[in-house]
């Protein structure tokens, strides 16, 4: 039997998706126990404030009567946000700051739309909407816009994975037509047809495409599931006009159609902004090869590797019209773990980057609370198997 690196490929095929969807059910048991405790900060429903003093909560009014499936019968709900203060991020290295290249500005926007946070890295939160749920769609999928004065650009996140019902979205083996995309993962296609679909989709777009409100263009991104959001959605906007894309930036984000998504606005077909995925000596992000299992390529982007092996961190970069990077990372090339995902990760091994300042960043990666750690398992299953 012929072996291709750490596996035989027939592990793409089959065992990988087994091992992630079988961890990502012990995440969901995990969120659903979080849940409960939730459900008792529900109340009747008050008047939407945005920000309340010191920005430490977001109130978000839900006009439906479902919660990640979970149902209050005949009660409107309102669900308050609390999140850490932003020295805790920047202690953990998990959040830049304005004064932060502007990469890691962007990276710690895709972190925190996951809980609406602002400001962040001196970008303001503007508009906010939770499509899957606001849209009774059967799932959570924040989407914001957020804008900075100094640079005259807005951003425009999706959030990335959030619980099992993202994981039947990224698994999606069918392909349609989409903006006159041909090949796009279908899971992808539902979610922005949601998006697109929604009551607040047109009042998005017109604060996109005014130029009073993003006068220098807009940087579509986010985070897994969110970057081919951002991907497909900024792709879409150049053939359609909708506004000005100045940039797309993924962090983590799998492949997204059979056929290459290229921009229409460039002769070389390329988009504006990078494409980042990252690994450690050993192991890597496993979202971001997992399209590549299923025939899905990645989009016409410059490819950006993150990659960290002790203390010392590099990027190695593949132009965009270049076959490297439509095609990797590949499955056989490292071990895959899904710490390598997390979007903290991301942010730290980039500010590390950019310091001249050498910082112990396994400590940080393999003390989270998290239990899951994939490479043993995968190496094991492996093993076992072939």
């Amino acid at each position: 039997m012929i072996h291709y690196g750490w596996c035989s490929p027939a592990f793409a095929k089959f065992a990988l998706p087994l091992v992630l969807m079988f961890l990502l059910t012990k995440v969901e048991g995990s969120r659903k126990s979080r849940q409960k405790k939730m459900l008792a900060k529900f109340e009747e429903e008050k008047p939407e404030k945005a920000f309340p003093p010191g920005q430490s909560e977001l109130v978000i009014k839900n006009k439906s009567t479902t919660l990640y499936g979970t149902t209050i019968s005949g009660k409107p709900l309102t669900h308050t946000w609390k999140f850490a203060p932003v020295e805790d991020y920047y202690k953990k290295q998990t959040q830049a700051t304005k004064d932060d290249p502007f990469l890691t500005q962007v990276a710690s926007v895709a972190n925190r739309v996951y809980e609406f946070a602002s400001p962040v890295a001196g970008w303001k939160l503007m508009k906010h909407y939770d499509v899957g749920m606001m849209e009774e769609k059967g799932y959570h999928q924040n989407v914001a816009i957020y804008r900075q004065d100094v640079r005259d650009k807005c951003i425009l996140v999706f959030e990335g994975h959030s619980g099992l019902a993202d994981v039947k979205t990224e698994f999606q083996t069918g392909s349609e037509t989409w903006c006159d995309f041909k090949g796009v993962q279908s899971g992808f296609v539902m979610r922005l047809n949601h998006f697109m679909a929604s009551s607040r989709y047109s009042e998005f777009m017109s604060y996109l495409a005014d130029k009073q409100q993003c006068p220098g263009g807009v940087i579509s991104t986010g985070h897994s599931l969110g970057g081919a959001l951002a991907n497909l959605m900024g792709a879409c906007a150049n053939r359609r006009g909708l506004f000005k894309v100045a940039g797309i930036y993924t962090f983590g984000a799998p492949g997204m159609s059979t056929v290459q998504i290229t921009n229409d606005l460039s002769e070389e077909g390329c988009f504006p902004g990078a494409r980042v995925h990252t690994s450690s000596r050993l192991t890597q992000d496993p979202i971001a090869f997992l399209g590549r299992t299923k025939g899905f390529l990645h989009p016409k982007l410059l490819e950006m590797h993150i990659q960290i092996n002790g203390q010392k961190v590099t990027i190695e970069e593949h132009a965009c019209n270049s076959t490297h990077e439509q095609d990797y990372p590949r499955i056989r090339d490292k071990v895959p773990n899904i710490r390598e995902h997390f979007m903290g990760i991301y942010i730290r091994r980039l500010l590390m980057f950019n310091s001249a300042t050498p910082t112990n960043e396994l400590e940080f990666e393999y003390s989270s609370s998290s239990p899951i750690f994939l490479g043993p398992l995968t190496s094991l299953l492996c093993f076992i198997i072939f």
